[in-house]
């Protein structure tokens, strides 16, 4: 069976992702792009274009260059070892891409690009390190001469020897050219030397450095040069010992940096990676995806590879109560492979993370699988002809296929007996359609047409024909039968008319039961889509209706709450002039009146922390709240001035300073419950860079009880390289928690060891 891809396309489509990066590392990995299954990978990473794709046409591309992987540079440094002078180059090509990358990003509002403002904020200048590759290295990918005062001397007391070795070669050629086969100074193995006639190579005497191939040119240092090459030679050694000691120094200070270098380059492998993607989302002016389980709508779907000044968009509707299998009838050349590859490419390219070519609403299911036979298959050197070579992919499908697969089959059927193709193709279509894939299917067989027509549980559309010029249209028509044409078709490309009047005149004599079944069914459709009509007017006022009640609910709700407030605004009036009758009441004394008005003050009063000052102790179950991380919990154990505090599932250990006492409550005992909101997804990423281990394992377990609670898969758990400290907490932390089912270090695009993939149960 053809790779799916080839099937597809998608390799042209990694063809143009893979000219839109800058980066070779990316460049690779477009190359290799593949679909993916995991449904929070995608959604993830299907945002984070879609937040590209905004940044491109709000702010455009940030300057990108080709940095080199430096994974293997750091890691020799870490080893002792020393950059060679293109490390060096392609670390200050690092630093100068991140400098780019921040400028670009002070213009953008941040609080729209989430993902991207994080990227940014991970990332460093380092400008120290900047200025010192800028005062070693030049453009040219070499060493500046003044990069030490050694070098430098070094330098010039080179340019005065050759200056002289140069002096010498010019004389003698003035005084021996008729022994030279030209007069210019060559530079040879080292060596400057001039080229003698091979007759005369040994009348200057000197050494020959090298013959030319004919034989007839001798290349020859003369001896009278011979101290000032020598010279020039051991200058040279020495400058090389020079430029390696200032590279060891730059590596000596580099090394300390190789984090956040790693975290820089991370940022600028993302920044290039999502970019090439949205790039070409706006070329084909692409729009993001909604992941739906059990549902397809796509909108004004346009083919990415065909000019989009120029093809047609379609609809395309799946899944729910409409069934998930599509069978597409119409004219020969009419665009119904086109629709097939259409569906299955964007629904690739989706899983792929890629934003797709709609022009209006697209959701889409997660495939587990794509299967599809589409085109002539036929193979000479296997001796397959075209129907043994489909049903072989066929029954490959068949054999593999599982639930939630997407399987495209060209022509059912088709290069065999058409009642036996058409009964063929009948039961593989009913024991596909029992299977839960998603199966849409082209055919020219007109009971194949009445099978669909009469199955409630499959859906048939057609292409549209322009019966007046004899054109396809390349439109898609929902719940429509269409016809193939034939005699239409003939007749346009100029085929004798007496042919084609025998031919209807056959038709009509062999016309079968399913051709009448056809017509009928056709008119039913009609009147089908009549009543649809009906009742779609008929929704349209019912939901008028159901937005004028709405607002007279609104409207009611607004009155009675006006009216609460007057209430409470009269009783509290009432209260007032209570109050002031008491206090007018001979009988009740002052100082009991202005008591009781105080005690109703304290309770709108709300309750305050007991203020304690250093030196007060405290016991095991006391109520404290740890002032630095603003959080309540209760002593379960002291020794010393330590004391153990638990907070939820977490224990700390903490000074005596930073805790104050919380005063008990004088109201009755209430039994308080932890409520975990699910109205919101937390984000499938926790960044903790900068924060404590204390305060960051508090964090950790609020967010993984959300996670949780809203049923996420994996996680990330950004903690950056640093000590290393707080990753080792967190990864001591998620031992003890039995909700856990694994957690690893992160990928290349997923953060390195700066970050931890915690998948749970």
């Amino acid at each position: 069976m053809n790779n799916i891809e080839l099937v597809l396309e998608f390799n042209l489509i990694k063809e143009k992702l893979v000219k839109l990066a800058v980066m070779d590392i990316n460049k690779r990995a477009l190359g290799d792009l593949s679909f993916s299954t995991n449904k929070d990978y995608l959604k993830e990473e299907l945002e984070r274009t879609d937040e590209a794709l905004r940044l491109l046409h709000t702010h455009g591309v940030p300057s990108l260059y080709n940095i080199s992987d430096i994974t293997t540079s750091l890691e020799r440094l870490e080893k002792n070892s020393y950059l060679s002078i293109n490390e060096l180059y392609n670390i200050r090509l690092l630093l100068k891409g991140i400098k780019e990358i921040r400028n670009y990003y002070k213009k953008v509002t941040k609080k729209d690009y989430l993902y991207f403002t994080s990227l940014v904020n991970s990332s460093l200048e380092l400008t120290s390190i900047a200025e010192r590759l800028d005062k070693v290295l030049n453009e040219d990918k070499g060493i500046k001469d003044d990069a030490s005062l050694t070098l430098k001397k070094i330098r010039q007391e080179l340019f005065e020897s050759e200056g002289k070795i140069k002096d010498k070669l010019k004389e003698i050629i003035a005084k021996h050219s008729t022994l030279l086969n030209d007069t210019n100074i060559h530079y040879k193995n080292n060596k400057y030397v001039l080229a003698l006639n091979a007759s005369n190579k040994y009348k200057l005497g000197g050494i020959i450095v090298e013959e030319s191939s004919s034989g007839y040119t001798s290349y020859v240092e003369p001896e009278v040069t011979y101290k000032i090459s020598q010279r020039i030679n051991k200058l040279k050694q020495t400058e090389n010992e020079e430029i390696i000691k200032i590279l060891k120094n730059l590596s000596n200070y580099i090394v300390n940096y190789i984090d956040e270098l790693t975290i820089n380059y991370n940022v600028v492998v993302d920044f290039d990676y999502k970019f090439a993607k949205a790039k070409y989302a706006k070329e084909i002016n692409a729009k993001k995806a909604t992941i739906e389980e059990d549902r397809l709508v796509l909108k004004g779907a346009r083919h990415p590879l065909i000019r989009q000044d120029e093809v047609i968009a379609n609809d395309f509707i799946l899944g729910g109560d409409t069934g998930k299998v599509l069978i597409i009838s119409g004219p020969n050349a009419g665009g119904k492979t086109v629709a097939l590859k259409t569906l299955g490419l964007l629904s690739y390219m989706n899983q792929c993370g890629l934003l797709i070519s709609v022009d209006h609403e697209a959701r889409l299911p997660i495939f587990t699988n794509f299967y599809a036979d589409i085109g002539d298959s036929q193979s000479i050197i296997d001796s397959l002809s075209t129907f043994t070579s489909h049903i072989s992919n066929i029954i490959e499908i068949i054999d593999n296929s599982s639930s939630n697969s997407l399987i495209l089959l060209d022509e059912l059927g088709s290069g065999t007996n058409p009642s036996e193709g058409e009964a063929l193709a009948m039961a593989i279509i009913d024991y596909l359609s029992k299977s839960n894939s998603y199966l849409l299917t082209t055919t020219h067989y007109d009971n194949l047409k009445a099978f669909a027509a009469s199955n409630n549980n499959l859906r048939i559309s057609a292409m549209e024909f322009d019966n007046t010029s004899i054109k396809p249209t390349f439109r898609l028509l929902d719940n429509e039968i269409g016809k193939s044409y034939a005699f239409e078709i003939a007749r346009r490309k100029g085929l004798n008319e007496e042919i084609i009047k025998k031919a209807n005149e056959y038709q009509e004599e062999y016309a079968s039961s399913s051709k009448k079944i056809i017509d009928t069914l056709q008119v039913k459709l009609e009147e089908s889509e009549l009543k649809l009509k009906l009742l779609q007017e008929k929704e349209a006022r019912l939901d008028k209706k159901e937005i004028e009640l709405d607002k007279l609910i609104a409207k009611t709700k607004e009155e009675a709450n006006k009216e609460i407030e007057n209430l409470v605004n009269e009783s509290k009036r009432e209260v007032d002039k209570i109050l002031l009758d008491l206090r007018q009441n001979k009988t009740i004394k002052p100082h009991h009146a202005l008591k009781a008005i105080k005690d109703l003050e304290d309770l709108n009063k709300p309750q305050e922390e007991e203020k304690t000052s250093s030196n007060i102790t405290f016991k095991i179950d006391d109520l404290v709240k740890i002032v630095s991380l603003n959080k309540e919990g209760k002593i379960t154990s002291i020794k010393n001035d330590l004391y153990d505090v638990s907070i939820g599932n977490i224990t700390l250990k903490v000074d005596g300073s930073d805790l104050k006492r919380v005063a008990v409550k004088k109201e009755s005992k209430k039994v308080e419950f932890t409520t975990i909101n699910k109205t919101g997804s937390p984000s499938l990423e926790l960044n903790l860079i900068g924060k404590r281990v204390e305060e960051s394992l508090l964090l950790l377990d609020e967010y993984l009880n959300s996670a949780l609670v809203n049923k996420l898969e994996s996680v990330r758990i950004v903690h950056g390289f640093g000590s290393g400290k707080l990753a080792k907490g967190i990864r001591e932390y998620l031992d003890t928690l039995s909700f856990v089912k694994s957690y690893r270090y992160g990928g290349m695009n997923e953060g390195g060891q700066g970050a931890t993939i915690v998948e749970l149960k």
